[in-house]
């Protein structure tokens, strides 16, 4: 079957579907599983399992209160529901199958919690790839936690994942580590976060984790710009910071450091304890 066919008979009401359905051999691309993404992505939906190329997608996970990847990806169809799948499987997902994933999130209004981590890099998946994903993330209002490791997030991403952290008034918790981040990325998720403090004196702290990235010495002066700016020189304790261990040259990484040191020895109450580097 082609995606086109399944979702025709998907809108027909046809009893006769499975649960589980694999589409490899049709090599379906993101833009031929639209029409199909968008259908699926409603609850309503019986299809339980579905395979675009080497990687079932437990549909079902996607709607819960946590998503995390080693529930969502699997080598086969489970047996049971106590059978997991494996978060090494990320490496696999193709745009199509991030297609399927984010318009199933795109639907899930009660999300508080989504790692969507890899242990390998995924030659499948850049920056330009993960910015749709990233906007089914803004407003959802009760995320907390969102950790997105190993997978070429980069300052696209980052641009969008700014607001997701206004309108996400209580998430509190960002892992990024591992990415493609250089100082302009940074800099967006740094801003985001007082951005939002200014719209709700009630918003949480933000741990936010951004260690071995790319995050160049031209980090330190945008950091300076945005704390101390007049207006967020009071909420410096929102921010929490960890940019340790970045992954560029050691010049830059020694720059970064004392200008950062510099900059704290000045205004050790802005340029805070919980600002590591």
């Amino acid at each position: 079957l082609q995606s086109d066919d399944v979702l025709t008979l998907m809108k027909s009401g046809h009893h006769g579907l499975p649960k589980s359905l694999d589409l490899s051999l049709s090599n379906p691309t993101a833009d031929d599983v639209d029409g199909l993404a968008k259908f699926i992505k409603k609850k309503s939906v019986r299809l339980e399992f579905i395979r675009l190329h080497e990687v079932f997608i437990s549909l079902n996970s996607l709607n819960g209160t946590t998503i995390q990847m080693d529930t969502v990806c699997h080598l086969a169809v489970p047996k049971n529901r106590r059978e997991r799948g494996s978060g090494k499987l990320v490496k696999k997902l193709t745009p199509a199958d991030l297609k399927i994933v984010q318009n199933k999130i795109e639907s899930n209004s009660d999300l508080e919690r989504f790692v969507f981590s890899s242990r390998e890099k995924n030659s499948h998946m850049d920056d330009l790839t993960l910015k749709p994903l990233m906007r089914t993330l803004v407003n959802k209002r009760k995320l907390r936690w969102l950790s997105l490791t190993n997978c070429h997030v980069g300052d696209m991403s980052c641009k969008v994942l700014e607001e997701v952290i206004k309108t996400c008034r209580k998430l509190s918790n960002i892992g990024l580590e591992r990415n493609d981040i250089t100082e302009e990325g940074a800099a967006y998720l740094v801003q985001g976060v007082f951005e939002r403090a200014k719209l709700s004196n009630n918003s949480p702290e933000v741990i936010l984790t951004l260690s071995r990235n790319k995050i160049g010495k031209g980090f330190s002066k945008l950091l300076r710009e945005i704390m101390l700016d007049k207006s967020n020189r009071k909420r410096a304790r929102k921010l929490k910071l960890n940019i340790k261990s970045q992954e560029t040259d050691k010049k830059s990484r020694i720059s970064l450091a004392q200008s950062l040191t510099k900059a704290r020895e000045k205004d050790p109450a802005v340029i805070h304890k919980h600002i590591m580097w």
